[in-house]
């Protein structure tokens, strides 16, 4: 039961990873869009004093990066949730393997203590038995 338990919760930790680095491409995705939109605008004062046909591909850019930004942000927070929810199944799971591990101590301890007292008796029958034969 313990190690089934462990598995579970080692299942989870795995999850909960997976979790993570897809929470960090999308975030860096959103940095690298973000910086594409930047450089566009940046660019955009030099490339209209060249060439005016540059203001719809600008404008297209911008707007599709965006859409992409809000698509991502969206994601992000659906992830952000996703982790949560496995943060706290991981919590359970190792709430409920802590409680596995500690009544298996106590039965190890009540174990421990019925062979002592059953050694005890033994030996007590053992010293009786002797010392009546011996008197």
């Amino acid at each position: 039961m313990l190690d089934f338990q462990r598995l579970n919760e080692t299942v989870k930790k795995m999850e909960v990873a997976t979790l993570v680095r897809q929470l960090e491409a999308l975030e860096k995705e959103k940095v690298v869009r973000e910086e594409t939109i930047r450089s566009v605008l940046a660019e955009s004062t030099v490339r209209l004093a060249q060439n005016a046909d540059w203001i719809p591909y600008q404008t297209a850019k911008v707007a599709a990066d965006a859409r992409e930004i809000s698509r991502l942000e969206h994601k992000i927070v659906k992830a952000h949730e996703a982790l949560e929810d496995k943060k706290f199944e991981l919590g359970k799971l190792a709430m409920k393997r802590k409680a596995i591990e500690n009544l298996r101590e106590k039965k190890k301890f009540a174990f421990r203590v019925d062979e002592t007292r059953r050694e005890q008796k033994n030996n007590d029958e053992m010293y009786r038995l002797l010392k009546k034969s011996g008197t």
